[in-house]
């Protein structure tokens, strides 16, 4: 009997064999537990899991987030391994269920009873395997930045680059100049100076801007911003001002200056150019100070003949003011200044 059982054993592991030859398929009675199990790619919904090599190319690497991150202080051992690839590093915790990761300042260390040597790969900045992981796959170059775009709300590397270097102090800004056109909208015909005049209730409508680019020009170097950048009050914009009370206007010199000159009105002109106008963000600050809507806005209504680029200023001139022209408005504020121009 036990000679006809071993038989049938062997005759049904042959036939299935060669089955398996032939290119047909085996049902598991049940799942798998080879960890690095290939998702069905006609389940598209099924989580990644990480796969042996196929035509040489290493593939997505499950998510390392089931470990315990161990702090210490020196790991020094002649024979440790050097990896320089984190899917490796992670295939490795996964084929070896590597339960914890030994970290310091600048290296993850990992070791167990089934690993000969121990081995370590440099963290880049990153806080965990599984950010690291997340990072990689996604082109950013080091934690530094893959931490700069969570925290910002960025999406890639690019976009990382490009908010540092155009001078944006937060991610809805640059998504709001993004929408309204001002991102990489060209550098020519930009604002160098900020000056016109603006009705109290506008100019507090749209005061985060004025905050935006009055801290730009005198405070970018401290720590004030977000205060800062929460003033409502037109009169708090003077604050960076030397100037008299009693003369009710402000300025640092003849290129700055912004006054009430008339109850509810204001006069302002800031010469902008040392903040660099081709930044798109100083740019976007600019334009929202002086009350454009948007990009084509500005295109369409902005005044390119010294006289002023803050919109409206003529309408209110002629209108509000009662001025014949912008101009014979200018000579009074003028005259209020000291100033012969």
């Amino acid at each position: 009997m036990k000679t006809i059982f071993t038989g049938l054993v062997l005759s049904v592991s042959i036939v299935l064999s060669c089955y398996a030859q032939a290119g047909g398929t085996v049902a598991s009675p049940t799942t798998s537990s080879n960890p690095r199990a290939v998702r069905n790619p006609t389940e598209p919904n099924q989580p990644l899991t990480p796969q042996s090599p196929v035509n040489g190319q290493n593939q997505i690497a499950m998510p390392i987030i089931n470990v315990k991150y161990i702090p210490v202080k020196s790991f020094n051992n002649a024979n440790l391994i050097v990896l320089t690839n984190i899917q490796d590093f992670s295939m490795l915790i996964t084929d070896h269920n590597i339960v914890h990761v030994f970290y310091n300042d600048s290296t993850f260390f990992i070791q167990s009873s089934t690993l000969t040597v121990p081995v370590s790969i440099a963290s880049n900045g990153y806080k965990s395997i599984a950010d690291y992981q997340k990072g990689n796959q996604t082109g950013y170059t080091n934690g530094a930045s893959y931490y700069y775009a969570v925290e910002h709300d960025l999406h890639s590397q690019d976009e990382v680059n490009y908010f540092k270097q155009e001078k944006f102090f937060s991610s809805n800004d640059y998504r709001q100049a993004q929408t309204e056109g001002f991102v990489k909208s060209g550098s020519n015909n930009r604002i160098t100076r900020i000056t016109g005049i603006i009705k109290k209730s506008d100019l507090e409508k749209n005061i985060y801007f004025a905050n935006a680019i009055i801290y730009l020009m005198f405070y970018q170097q401290t720590d004030l911003v977000k205060s800062f950048l929460e003033n409502k009050d037109a009169v708090a914009l003077t604050l960076p001002f030397a100037g008299m009370s009693n003369r009710n206007y402000y300025m640092t010199n003849n290129s700055n200056i912004i006054v009430e000159f008339k109850t509810g009105y204001y006069y302002i002109n800031l010469d902008i150019s040392s903040l660099g106008v081709n930044k798109d963000a100083v740019f976007y600050y600019a334009c929202k100070f002086a009350q454009y809507v948007n990009y084509t806005d500005y295109l369409s209504k902005y005044v390119i003949n010294n006289q002023f680029t803050i919109k409206n200023s003529d309408s209110l001139a002629r209108n509000d003011l009662k001025y014949v022209t912008y101009q014979d408005c200018l000579h009074d504020i003028n005259a209020l200044l000291g100033r012969s121009r």
